[in-house]
């Protein structure tokens, strides 16, 4: 009879990173030993295994700058651009590209909303291939950044340092594509894209002054219809928060917090919520306008804050209905009347 040796738990652990950069390998141990009991291990198994299978789905490697990401799709546009040499027929030549985003990680145009040709077109653009993988590569790596406790009050604020210097490259790359390229007008002027591009909505000064702007025009307008504004904040439950702050500023697991989430379902969660505040409101015969921003908080799960304008005979009717929608699940929780929806009226004079 021949004899398997079962491997120890140390030695599954060290297996399971045994491929992912040292820095990544060295931060999944470190967060598996802190959470592994020899007479009890299921929990930190089940962690390790969870998040190793989620990066295992990352084709491109956990630390890649953006220029590797570019490269990568570069690479994938002309793979496929390739396979038009071996298959001459458009669906066997669809069904080939779709194999080999597969292989990637990335789904292929969906069959019923793209024609064949629309479909090869996209997976032969490296632009195409760009999106995709950036969006696929840098989800797989906030969520585990997430899980791992990277992205917390006490550590990397609202996303993870290398998602931060990822953007970064990106900006810079862009930026120095702007200022490599001349535009001439028909009188013989020249100017650099950038120029052109920090007179417009591009540059970040000006894109904030017109939103200013915009609301300063609601509030004119608010003012005039005899309306007043009311500032509202709407947050996830504590479900899909993988941390909470203990004391203002001692960061500590949130044992409620489900593995399955991520910040895209947090968005996801608070779109429906909006979606049932406005089916109520509208059948309450309530009209709002205004403006809405989606921020992260600092475990980078994403809450609402909402400027808008209504009738001043509607304030109670709009507070109830946000509010029991916004509490609509788990209403019992910790915290949960306190933080869940937050309202602030407007006040002129300040």
């Amino acid at each position: 009879m021949a004899y398997v040796r079962i491997s120890s738990d140390k030695e599954w652990a060290h297996g399971r990173v045994s491929t992912l950069p040292h820095a990544w390998a060295g931060e999944l141990l470190k967060n598996w030993g802190s959470k592994y009991h020899p007479m009890n291990a299921y929990p930190a198994n089940s962690e390790l295994r969870e998040i190793t299978d989620l990066l295992s789905t990352v084709k491109i490697r956990l630390d890649a700058s953006d220029s590797e990401v570019v490269e990568a799709a570069n690479t994938m546009a002309a793979k496929c651009l390739s396979m038009g040499t071996l298959y001459h027929q458009a669906d066997q030549l669809r069904a080939a590209m779709g194999r080999a985003c597969r292989a990637m990680g990335i789904e292929p145009p969906d069959t019923k909303k793209t024609t064949t040709e629309g479909a090869i077109g996209r997976m032969t653009d490296p632009l195409w291939w760009r999106r995709k993988l950036r969006v696929q590569h840098g989800r797989a790596v906030e969520r585990a950044a997430i899980r791992l406790g990277k992205v917390n009050k006490t550590r990397q604020l609202y996303v993870s340092d290398q998602t931060v210097k990822r953007r970064e490259q990106q900006n810079q790359r862009n930026r120095e594509a702007l200022e490599n390229t001349i535009a001439t007008n028909e009188t013989g002027d020249e100017f650099t894209l950038a120029e052109l591009a920090d007179k417009g909505p591009a540059n970040k000064a000006i894109r904030r002054a017109e939103l200013m702007t915009r609301i300063s025009g609601f509030e004119w307008i608010a003012n005039k219809l005899g309306h007043v504004g009311l500032f509202l904040t709407i947050t996830c439950p504590s479900r899909f928060h993988k941390w909470r702050t203990v004391g203002g500023w001692r960061t500590v697991e949130n044992p409620r917090f489900d593995p399955s989430t991520d910040p895209k379902e947090a968005a996801k969660y608070l779109g429906q919520v909006w979606a049932r505040i406005r089916a109520a409101l509208a059948r309450q015969g309530v009209k709002l306008y205004g403006f809405r921003v989606a921020e992260p908080q600092q475990d980078g799960t994403p809450h609402w804050h909402m400027l808008v304008f209504h009738d001043r005979a509607h304030t109670d009717t709009i507070r109830a209905i946000v509010r029991h929608h916004a509490l609509k699940e788990s209403p019992d929780e910790p915290g949960a009347h306190l933080h869940r929806c937050d309202f602030k009226a407007m006040d002129a004079a300040r």
